[in-house]
């Protein structure tokens, strides 16, 4: 009888039982109560045709969901109201062609590059990683570089709040290229800014054969990791690349903290920078750390660090720390260039 489980035979029952009032009265009434075994015989018919119904209408339920994917409330919505709306009440639905990062990081597909990334080795690395973000389609600006601006909190703070999503670009004495990508960017008010879409990336063993191929218009190995698989594309003759996804849901996938520099996840990639309670650089504001695994996944064979092999996951010195931002017009709005609603994390 229940063919899809307690949920569906509980909706088919629904969609007979408010019938069954004027369907077990068809005898004469006085003939009911003169002749109690025609009484019987009615009310055994009438039990016998819920019955009939019951299983009709499971069955057609059944049916039905078989030939779709919905799940049960959408098919229980259509079987009682109809078609689903393209645009219901004139309102678009959410999808991820529409609202990409309200969705897990893209990892097989990669973004087209733009006119403006000729001529920038960086842009030419970091644009592929961007498809299905808000910054895929959209010309790239350089907001931060340490060796420019500073190795301090107060410079990187000063350079990339309130300036939307952004991406970050980093180097390590040990050749490794790595960084990661905040979907709601840094807005220096010590707050958790929560995104599935969120990202770290790495090329541990650097990039050097990959970009000038990305100049000439080639494109980069790619291993995405997975909880349970991997994926390796393109030539075998350039470097590998990673692409990580945040884990544990939206929370705390980047944390903006004034007093640092980048942190994705409580320890996932920290760049503390020099704070500006320290007066003068000792070298630390040059380190970076990583942890992967709570909070973003770890290498497809299980290691917990974006640098290149043989570094110190604990405390890897750096030798080019950048941030590239999104260009927006004047007149446009700048997303999430303010505090974030407790909702949307």
């Amino acid at each position: 009888w229940f063919c899809g489980g307690d949920a569906v035979a509980a909706l088919a029952n629904a969609a007979f039982i408010a019938s069954v009032g004027r369907n077990t009265t068809r005898c004469d009434p006085l003939s009911l109560a003169t002749r109690p075994r025609l009484r019987a015989r009615c009310a055994q018919r009438e039990l016998k045709c819920l019955y009939v119904r019951r299983a009709r209408l499971v069955e057609r339920m059944c049916t039905e969901e078989k030939k779709t994917d919905e799940d049960v409330v959408e098919r229980v919505w259509r079987f009682f109201f109809g078609a689903k709306e393209a645009t219901p009440f004139g309102l678009a639905r959410f999808d991820r062609d529409r609202f990409p990062e309200l969705y897990p990081a893209e990892l097989e597909e990669r973004a087209e590059l733009l006119p403006e990334d000729a001529g920038h080795p960086d842009l030419q690395l970091l644009r592929p990683l961007l498809r299905r973000t808000s910054l895929e389609t959209r010309p790239l600006q350089l907001l931060f570089d340490a060796d420019r601006d500073g190795w301090t909190a107060t410079a990187f703070h000063s350079a990339v709040d309130k300036k939307g999503p952004a991406l970050v670009l980093a180097r390590s004495t040990g050749g490794a290229v790595f960084g990661g990508y905040s979907p709601k960017g840094w807005v220096g008010y010590g707050e958790s800014r929560g995104s599935v879409a969120a990202f770290l990336f790495t090329w541990p063993q650097g990039v050097a054969e990959a970009t000038a191929d990305s100049a000439d218009g080639g494109a980069s190995t790619i291993s995405t990791s997975t909880s349970t698989s991997t994926t390796t594309s393109s030539s075998s003759e350039e470097k590998p690349f990673y692409k990580l996804r945040k884990v544990g849901k939206a929370a705390m996938a980047v944390m903006d903290v004034p007093e640092s520099g980048p942190q994705f996840g409580a320890d996932s990639l920290i760049i503390p920078l020099m704070d500006a309670r320290q007066s003068v650089p000792d070298g630390s504001e040059r380190r970076a750390r990583c942890n992967l695994g709570p909070y973003y996944e770890r290498l497809p064979n299980g290691g917990k660090s974006l640098f290149a092999p043989g570094e110190n996951r604990n405390a890897t010195e750096l030798t080019q720390l950048r941030v590239y931002g999104g260009v927006y017009a004047d007149d446009e709005e700048i997303p999430f260039s303010d505090a974030l609603p407790f909702a949307l994390e």
